[in-house]
């Protein structure tokens, strides 16, 4: 029996709301509505497209992003000749200066990009590929919302003439799944800079050498809504209390040997609560307070499943399991001791790479916080509507067999054929 062919698109940082917009104003025919796809803490690509094709790759990159910090060389390694995603197709192939150019040109590459899945797509649906569009992160970045949906407009339009043509010469329409990476928040205003942290930690008696009881080494990349610490794990619950009252700093937690503990400045003092796992279970336990607004489910042990399902919809999606993962190597190969969180509104970003984007226009819209607008990116697929919220490995594993792309691990892994449907 031949297999229906497949073409799984990645588009890079589009929120739900913008993709279910588009999808609304008929960008997407042959498409049920979007679902919600709960990204990885911290919601950057360099992990979250991992998660996503873990249904295929198993690989885990090193860090958080392509700077990353190496403990046991004591060094901030940065893997700047290698940006591109394990396992996915894209053009051009990313490295520092590729990437450089996507950000100074986000709209002339975004279009760009988009021809190319219409032109390298017809190419592979003689087996299942998975295309990545990476442009619309910097478009999204430092063009706007508006830009955005037109991109997204533009991507569904050309997608639905892939399918098309491939169904006019071939008699049969191909299934399609498109999904982004994380959300984007749009409205920044203000900027926490690495270097003022690094003050504000000094302060407090956290600026030592890494290894030091005080040390503290910070690793950072670029204008987003998320901090990366690593410390002495003996100081990490100190250093999360500190860092939580950082300005612009929604959330900080670190690593305990039970679990997390997850700071936030509440009703003008500093509410703790300790996040405990156990196999597939948690429990959070709010000690002053209740940072992650959970205390409808404190104090009882919950399956993973039902802690998704009843928290994928609030503030902050799929907090313990997110948490979890982004500080006990779910998603990295070397955890931090202690993440933190931006408010909105608010970036994270070393003071050169601010300077630099501030002489291009500015920062408009970020991701990789807790909370749900940076979050929340989007899936919906030619095969029939989905659950209202999916996490990012679920993606790849609902697909019948597994997919693969030409560059992954196991491209020729078997799939199982499906028959193309519409949902109403």
């Amino acid at each position: 029996m031949a297999s229906t062919p497949f073409l799984f698109v990645l588009v890079d940082a589009i929120p739900h709301d913008v993709a279910r917009r588009a999808w609304m104003d008929g960008a997407f025919p042959g498409f049920p509505p979007p679902s919600q796809l709960v990204s990885t803490f911290p919601s950057l690509t360099y992990v979250a497209i991992p998660a996503i094709v873990r249904g295929i790759s198993q690989y885990k990159p090193p860090g958080y992003e392509a700077v990353w910090f190496d403990p046991e060389r004591g060094t901030l390694v940065r893997d700047l000749d290698h940006i591109e995603p394990h396992g996915v197709d894209t053009w051009p192939r990313l490295n520092l200066f590729a990437e450089g150019a996507l950000y100074a040109l986000p709209r002339g590459f975004t279009y760009s990009q988009t021809r190319w899945i219409k032109q390298a797509a017809p190419r592979h649906l003689d087996r299942p590929w998975v295309g990545w569009i990476s442009a619309t992160d910097a478009l999204g970045h430092f063009k706007g919302r508006a830009a955005m949906h037109r991109a997204v407009s533009a991507i569904g339009g050309q997608v639905a003439q892939v399918r098309e043509e491939y169904a006019r010469i071939h008699g049969s329409l191909p299934r399609v799944v498109l999904a982004s990476d994380h959300g984007m928040e749009f409205g920044i205003r203000s900027h926490l800079t690495q270097e003022d942290l690094q003050r504000f930690l000094a302060l407090s008696g956290f600026a030592g050498p890494w290894g030091a009881l005080d040390g503290v080494v910070v690793a950072a990349l670029g204008v987003v809504g998320c901090g990366v610490l690593h410390t002495h794990p003996e100081r990490a619950e100190a250093v999360a209390e500190v860092v939580s009252q950082a300005a612009g700093v929604d959330l900080a937690m670190a690593r305990t040997r039970t679990g997390a503990a997850v700071f936030a400045v509440r009703g003008g003092g500093v509410a703790r609560a300790d996040l405990h796992w156990d196999g597939d279970r948690y429990r959070y336990d709010p000690v002053s307070g209740d940072p992650l607004a959970c205390a409808d489910l404190a104090g009882t042990w919950t399956p993973d499943r039902e802690s998704f399902e009843r928290t994928a919809g609030r503030r902050y999606p799929d907090a313990w399991r997110r948490i979890r993962d982004g500080l006990d190597g779910g998603i990295c190969q070397v955890p931090a001791t202690v993440l933190f969180s931006m408010e909105a509104g608010w970036t994270f970003v070393p003071l050169s790479v601010h300077t630099g984007a501030s002489l291009v226009g500015g920062i408009l819209a970020t991701h990789g916080a807790l909370h749900a607008a940076q979050t929340c990116g989007f899936v919906m697929d030619t095969a029939g509507r989905l659950p209202p919220f999916l996490r990012p490995w679920e993606v790849s594993s609902m697909l019948a067999g597994g997919i693969a792309s030409r560059d992954m691990v196991g491209a020729a892994l078997p799939w199982r054929r499906e028959e193309e449907r519409t949902a109403p």
